[in-house]
């Protein structure tokens, strides 16, 4: 019953964020696939290649215009993982997520999800560097309303965040990073940060 009140109460925000438009509906249902896989995909990729050493704030990159139909925004991970060697394919990326807010530092951040009223609400539990300056976090983590439908009825396994067009974007702790830059030539950009304490960050969405 309590699905059942979920993905009713999902699909009409859904609605409502669509204005029902279907084909809105359908090119975000592909976005966040193309999502999934680019992210993996990359996985592919950078675990044959060399990292660089970076350490808490410096930047990495900056917030993409993704052309995508959530708009532009940094999609931003905390998983425990130690290297690539533990994660291929693309079943780790529903495995051994942390909630960010457990490593993040505190901060009273506007949160407008379109899941929730939009306001202000204190996040973060941590001690962690945030990847952007005072984001308005857009998606949070866990069951979400567009989990269920976007994500196959997984959790949304990050953060979604957005700051000023072009904002930057920071390492928010020391560690060994991996970037890919278009490292698939479909215009995908992101960065793997592994670090001392056994955590990986991921960034993507990045130019």
């Amino acid at each position: 019953e309590k699905i059942c009140t979920r993905e009713k109460y999902e699909k009409q925000k859904l609605l409502e964020i669509t204005k029902n438009q279907e084909s809105v509906y359908a090119q975000m249902l592909a976005d966040a696939k193309r999502e999934l896989q680019q992210i993996s995909g990359a996985v592919s990729v950078l675990k044959n290649q060399s990292g660089e050493r970076v350490e808490r704030g410096d930047l990495i990159g900056y917030q993409g215009n993704t052309g995508y139909s959530f708009g532009e925004h940094l999609h931003f991970g905390i998983y425990k993982y130690k290297s690539f060697n533990e994660i291929d394919g693309w079943s780790w990326y529903y495995n051994n997520y942390v909630n960010p807010k457990e490593v993040l530092e505190r901060k009273n951040l506007y949160w407008n999800t379109g899941c929730e009223s939009p306001g202000y609400k204190e996040t973060g539990n941590g001690d962690w560097k945030w990847p952007i300056n005072n984001p308005v976090i857009s998606q949070g983590f866990g069951y979400t309303c567009w989990s269920n439908r976007f994500y196959g009825g997984n959790p949304h396994p990050a953060y979604d965040m957005y700051g000023s067009y072009g904002a930057p974007v920071y390492a928010t702790e020391d560690g060994e990073a991996y970037f890919c830059r278009n490292c698939l030539n479909d215009g995908g950009n992101g960065v793997f940060i592994f670090h001392d304490n056994g955590y990986m960050s991921l960034y993507w969405h990045l130019r």
